[in-house]
């Protein structure tokens, strides 16, 4: 029989394991710390808390030792609300730069918080708090953040501390991970536009030549040349953020399921070792269990999906090599590379592409085409529209040859636009940054590289049609 205090233990794990479910799923900072002050009073005895965790680009001289350039995330929580800012070493309390340099877990007591009280954070002072607890957070032997947590009429017992330190491994984790994504988003973010404004002035300095009496001849293919050369990685570049953002999310989600289902075995093999445990601790410990395989199992399947056609393209982008390859397979390939892209947009993917159907040719010119093609659809076909449909459509012809098409139902082009889509440089988004060179150096690609033909077709408000006939064998002139 289970009595009072083991029903409420077990109701406090049971809220801890939700919270920590909620705090994986969470997308940013705000978020979590939002779970944090909301729930935490589910699971312990917690008034208000503090945490300070060192800013990934600041890296401390020694361990837990701190420098006048640290600068520390800091988040407040107290009586349902939080605040978040942000502080260097010389802006943090005396109380709060003693607990750093000790690095430890602590409780003070009444007698020992009144001796700080001027010295306490302000979210500390005035609460009439009777303890406050310090739970730190190492990582590669370096301290990187505390949870300082504070009771105000019960003092903490060692089931709070328990689940305090579990809150706040969970915590520290999941936000030491948001703070690694942000920074490198901003990272790819900063290269992209990098890319971006290295492509612009090209196209400008491009635009310039044509429009001069005096260019010659070698002058302009050579940029242009050189164009079409940068042109392939641009498109690589600018599927890296979202990419490198699913990444983040899987091995981030795949590492908080890992630690729960971690800490989840020591709690029951604790139980098991004293004796303590009981019916209602396994069935716990096994639906955790088994929820957290299936996430760690989706979530790898993902990350293999993503690093593997990543990796594929990235090498037929680069080297534009030949090889036989499944129309279908590379299809799969570059629809989860642009799945990031598709997620937050309410457009559907229609695929109708026949069986082994097989070519002897370059995949990594024939993705980029695709990959244009589809972008092409998503940033003009449907700007006035809420949802829409891009249909990929592939079969065999006669005579070893097949058609792609890459169809949607959005907005459509009137005869003028279709008079000049590919031409160098035409571009509908002039100043918004289109740089005019996709559709042209998509057909480029198409006649001179892969040895076919690309068309289109388009009727205003009915949308758009392009049409890619290829021989199966790419012809051994092709350029590449």
């Amino acid at each position: 029989m289970i009595d009072d205090s083991d029903r409420s233990q077990l109701a406090r794990y049971e809220a801890f394991v939700e919270l920590s479910r909620e705090m994986i799923a969470a997308v940013d900072l705000l978020q979590v710390a939002q779970l944090v002050v909301s729930r935490l009073k589910y699971v312990t005895n917690v008034h208000a808390w503090r945490f300070l965790g060192l800013e990934m680009h600041n890296e401390p001289d020694q361990i837990g030792k701190l420098t006048t350039d640290s600068h520390f995330l800091v988040i407040d929580g107290a009586g349902g609300k939080v605040s978040m800012s942000h502080a260097t070493s010389l802006q943090l309390t005396e109380f709060e730069l003693n607990i750093w340099k000790e690095g430890k877990a602590k409780i003070f007591d009444t007698a020992a918080l009144a001796k700080a009280e001027k010295n306490l954070p302000e979210i500390f002072q005035n609460t009439e708090s009777v303890q406050i607890y310090v739970c730190p957070h190492w990582e590669t032997n370096q301290l990187r953040g505390l949870l300082v947590t504070s009771a105000r009429t019960t003092l903490f017992d060692q089931v709070d501390i328990k689940f305090i330190g579990l809150v706040a491994s969970f915590f520290h984790r999941k936000v030491g991970y948001l703070l690694n994504e942000q920074h490198l988003n901003e990272a790819l973010v900063a290269a992209h536009n990098q890319t971006e404004r290295a492509n612009t002035a090209l196209a400008e300095q491009l635009s310039i030549r044509t429009g001069e009496l005096h260019v010659s001849d070698e002058s302009l293919a050579q940029v242009r040349t050189d164009y079409q050369k940068a042109y392939p990685m641009a498109v690589m570049a600018a599927l890296v953020p979202s990419l490198a953002h699913d990444l983040n999310t899987s091995v981030g989600n795949t590492a908080m399921v890992t630690s729960t289902m971690r800490d989840s075995l020591t709690e029951i093999s604790h139980k098991m070792s004293v004796g303590a445990m009981r019916r209602t601790d396994l069935d716990s410990f096994l639906a955790t269990l088994k929820e957290g395989l299936r996430i760690v199992e989706t979530e790898n399947v993902r990350i293999s999906d993503l690093v593997s056609c990543l990796k594929q393209m990235s090498i037929d982008q680069a080297t534009q090599r030949r090889r036989t390859f499944d129309v279908d397979q590379l299809i799969d390939e570059i629809l989860i590379t642009l799945s990031p892209t598709l997620r937050n947009r309410s457009v559907t993917i229609v695929r109708t592409i026949a069986l082994e159907l097989y070519m002897d040719s370059y995949p990594g010119p024939l993705s980029q085409v695709i990959t244009n093609l589809v972008q092409n659809a998503l940033v003009h076909a449907f700007e006035e529209r809420t949802s829409g449909t891009i249909t990929l459509l592939a079969e065999a012809l006669a005579n070893q040859r097949l058609r792609l098409v890459v169809e949607d139902n959005g907005k459509g082009m009137d005869a003028e636009i279709i008079g000049h889509l590919f031409e160098p440089f035409f571009t509908t988004k002039s100043g918004q940054g289109g740089s005019g060179i996709g559709l042209a150096f998509s057909r480029q690609l198409v006649e001179e590289t892969l040895g076919g033909q690309l068309d289109v077709e388009s009727t205003p408000g009915l949308g758009s049609r392009f049409i890619i006939e290829l021989p199966c064998v790419a012809p051994s002139t092709s350029v590449h």
